[in-house]
């Protein structure tokens, strides 16, 4: 998992590019009413799927002449990769994505802000396509010369959250990327009704990881921080794993665990845990294969689907890890991103029957979460999908 990744964003995927209907839903904020999450005055779930690579990507190599870091490996990804992923998980029942790309683009000559206070407005090309790659809290700390290896922390990785100059360039970072205006929508990503939340990181935590050492104060100020900029967003706890000291925080309205493997006691501790603040949990990540040990699938869908069925569910949804397409303008050759097995190729016919089959799992779990009863099977997408201009050309 991507360690240095400092804040996500959420976008309603029935909604989030130009070639798909405009909704009366499409005009509507997503709020919370204490432990459960509503649109439009109905209770409403937000379970989906990470593509983190929808800003920024390293598992492809460009044509010559298209923009490319050789050192990360770093490459914008074309508009008919997104597209096709949005189709996929439209046809997925999918109703939200979480991409850490879209909202934290830092530190390589690609990135939003390739250095301290250099910005690169090409960069919110993809971003404003995707309506979130690698970077993030390293890289605020590095800017101000206070080196620490991701490798071999120490606690000098706690000035990200401590030191008021990175603090506050981190929020410079914010203001840039919330207050934008996407050239698409004609909105920005304050106004932008389909971005519903913004996350402050990804497996956020202390010099030791899963130590949920992450300052409540710090939490309290970039979320409160977030909602000044854009009052009808909510906001999600980055740190990986509930901290109870910021559960009681005003400013924080879901709050987030991952799940590698999974672990059906841990996710019914994360909900009563969440419950009793009377806020929203969301399972942030979670291993889709069917070998890689833990509790079942089958089961652990089940827990969540069990709960809807309550007065108060907490849980609202669930991202699997994580999903890929083809290399389009290729759509003959999909793309690998090295050797996670977490990895998801909807539509690969070399996967084994297994592999499919969770597949069918994961989507008939998707449409179960907005009430809809699907069967198992896997029906094709077209690559890319609807719209035009979907090569490199930018």
């Amino acid at each position: 998992m991507k360690l240095s990744i400092l804040l996500a964003f959420t976008a309603v995927a029935n909604a989030a590019t130009a070639s798909l209907p405009a909704s009366s839903e499409r005009k509507l904020y997503v709020a919370r009413q204490g432990s459960n999450l509503k649109l439009g005055g109905k209770r409403w779930t937000m379970s989906g799927a990470n593509v983190y690579w929808l800003g920024l990507d390293e598992n492809v190599v460009p044509p010559k002449g298209q923009p490319y870091y050789a050192p990360f490996m770093a490459s914008y990804p074309t508009k008919g990769r997104i597209t096709e992923a949005m189709n996929i998980l439209n046809t997925m029942g999918a109703r939200t994505i979480r991409s850490q790309t879209l909202g934290v683009s830092v530190g390589n000559p690609l990135s939003l802000m390739p250095a301290l206070g250099k910005w690169n407005e090409e960069a919110f090309d993809t971003i404003d396509w995707a309506d979130y790659y690698h970077g993030g809290k390293f890289d605020f700390l590095r800017f101000r010369g206070i080196n620490v290896d991701p490798n071999n922390l120490t606690a000098e990785v706690q000035q990200f959250y401590t030191n008021r100059t990175v603090v506050n360039d981190f929020k410079t970072y914010i203001k840039k990327l919330i207050t934008h205006c996407n050239k698409y929508t004609g909105q920005t990503y304050a106004e932008d009704p389909t971005i519903f939340a913004y996350e402050t990181g990804n497996e956020l935590g202390g010099p030791v990881f899963g130590d949920k050492d992450v300052p409540a104060a710090w939490t309290a100020e970039i979320t409160a921080y977030v909602k000044s900029l854009a009052p009808k967003k909510l906001t999600i706890d980055g740190t990986y794993g509930i901290n109870p000291t910021h559960l009681p925080l005003p400013s924080v309205d879901i709050y987030s665990d991952h799940f590698y493997p999974r672990n059906i006691s841990k996710l019914s501790a994360d909900i009563s845990t969440v419950g009793a603040a009377n806020k929203v949990f969301i399972a942030g990540e979670y291993q889709w294969g069917p070998d890689l040990g833990g509790d079942s699938l089958s089961s652990f869908y089940a827990n969540i689907e069990e709960r809807q069925n309550t007065y108060n569910p907490v849980i609202a949804g669930d991202h699997f890890w994580s999903l890929f397409g083809h290399n389009v303008p290729d759509c003959h050759t999909f793309v690998n991103h090295t050797s996670d097995v977490n990895t998801m190729q909807y539509g690969n016919t070399s996967y084994s029957d297994a592999y499919k089959e969770a597949i069918g799992m994961v989507r008939q779990h998707l449409f179960e979460m907005k009430g809809e009863a699907v069967g198992v099977s896997t029906p094709r997408v077209p690559c890319p999908g609807p719209l035009m201009d979907l090569g490199y050309s930018r």
